[in-house]
């Protein structure tokens, strides 16, 4: 009888030091994962500082650039809009990269960029099926840096860079609707011909943000080569949004 109960004793007190040993164990990965939470949300905090900057330069820009283009690692991986996702793919094609890799380092932080610039302008705000509304349940219009906490600033505007991200591959309009060049404007009317008028009308009306602006550096004397330092996007993008432009030149 000693002798069991010493046996007893014996794993009773290697139970207790297993489960102290356990539980100092989860202390210590509770700390790592505490601790890599922080520094996230530290890198999180100074990536927005840097995106809200109103500071100006050449410096600011660059920072600005960057911060985007982390923020832009932290949003959904793909497209919901079809359309949006086929004009993706045909893009990847044209730049010779995966989709996915397009998508997140060029196509997203720009599409975050663009939708940074309307912070601070009064909308109606819907964050997933819930618009955000006034004590009499109306839609209330929203200044989206000054009334929303942080963490739905963030989604405010990670919903802001996917629709924006859709609208631009699909041409610069909403990715669920479609419109039609007029089929009567004959591509090769001469220039002042109202047809021609018209077309070059509904063109420059299709063109998204980004070769809108390509257009008008390539008008106010910047060279094709400096396009992709002044735009600050990549030369497969930049080649991507000329060869999209004379596609539809052509059409």
């Amino acid at each position: 009888m000693m002798i069991f109960a010493d046996v007893t004793s014996a794993l009773d007190d290697v139970n207790q030091r297993w489960r102290a040993g356990v539980e100092a164990w989860h202390k210590d990965i509770q700390r790592l994962f505490d601790d890599r939470a922080a520094r996230v949300s530290q890198a999180i905090a100074n990536d927005l500082l840097a995106l809200l900057s109103d500071e100006t330069g050449a410096h600011v820009e660059e920072a600005r650039a960057a911060a985007a283009r982390r923020l832009a690692l932290r949003l959904p991986p793909g497209l919901a809009d079809r359309r949006a996702a086929h004009e993706l793919r045909q893009l990847a094609k044209l730049s010779q990269k995966p989709p996915r890799l397009l998508l997140r380092q060029e196509i997203l932080p720009s599409a975050m960029l663009i939708a940074n610039t309307s912070r601070n302008a009064p909308q109606h705000v819907r964050l997933g099926a819930r618009w955000l509304k006034d004590p009499r349940g109306r839609k209330r219009h929203v200044v989206p840096e000054e009334d929303l906490t942080t963490p739905t600033f963030m989604r405010w505007l990670s919903q802001k860079t996917m629709a924006t991200a859709a609208a631009d591959l699909c041409g610069g309009i909403d990715a669920s609707s479609t419109t039609r060049a007029p089929e009567h404007a004959p591509s090769d009317a001469p220039v002042g011909h109202p047809a021609r008028e018209e077309q070059l009308q509904h063109l420059n009306a299709s063109l998204p943000p980004r070769e809108r602006e390509l257009i008008a550096h390539l008008v106010s004397g910047v060279s094709r080569h400096k396009l992709p330092t002044v735009m600050g996007a990549a030369p497969s993008t930049v080649r991507t949004w000329i060869h999209r432009i004379k596609l539809k030149c052509a059409s």
